[in-house]
């Protein structure tokens, strides 16, 4: 009887050892996910928060916060990175890495998107303030040409030939900018007529 007794519990020894490794894998799981997933999403939060101050106009240092936010959200990828190179990734956290891989690029597109949103608007403050309303709103004029410019190249040869047919083409551009100021329409009668036959 003890013999069998020791032999069953011999057969048990090898059960307890199975239960304990996947505990410790699930613990390695969240060792090694837990702290980047919480990263980011503190990194998200704070960029919900500067995006809200910046809309609102209460955030004078967005453009600081963003840098930052990119900076923090580099040394996350980095880590990121060192954990999956790792060669004992288990499936399970191979899986997460990737996930939350892509919640790190998802918030650095974000975060980069808002900078340069945030940048601009400050520029064309800047721009406006040393100018005049004058000069602006004809610099904003030039811009909408060159948005022109790269549409009309991008346009397939049928796309160019149905607006050129239809006469949309420059419809848009034309209904914005006042050719005769740009055409010198009150120093020239010749293009007076031309911006007249344009029009």
């Amino acid at each position: 009887m003890s013999g069998d007794t020791g032999d069953e519990l011999g057969s048990e020894e090898p059960q307890v050892r199975v239960r304990t490794r996947v505990v410790r894998r699930g613990e390695a799981l969240r060792v090694t996910t837990d702290p980047i997933r919480g990263a980011l999403r503190e990194a998200e939060r704070r960029f919900l928060t500067v995006q809200r101050d910046a809309a609102g106009g209460t955030s004078p240092d967005a453009l600081s916060e963003y840098r930052a936010l990119l900076a923090d959200l580099g040394a996350i990828d980095e880590r990121l990175e060192e954990a999956s190179g790792r060669r004992d990734t288990s499936y399970l956290t191979d899986r997460r890495l990737n996930l939350l891989k892509d919640y790190r690029s998802w918030l650095a597109r974000r975060v980069g998107t808002e900078f340069l949103l945030v940048l601009q608007v400050r520029l064309e403050q800047e721009l406006k303030r040393l100018i005049g309303p004058e000069s602006y709103r004809m610099f904003l004029h030039f811009q909408e040409v060159e948005d022109v410019a790269r549409e009309v190249e991008a346009l397939s040869d049928q796309e160019l030939m149905t607006r050129v047919r239809e006469g949309t083409l420059f419809r848009e551009i034309l209904g914005q900018v006042r050719l005769g100021e740009i055409l010198g329409q009150r120093s020239n009668p010749g293009r007076r007529a031309l911006a007249a036959d344009i029009e």
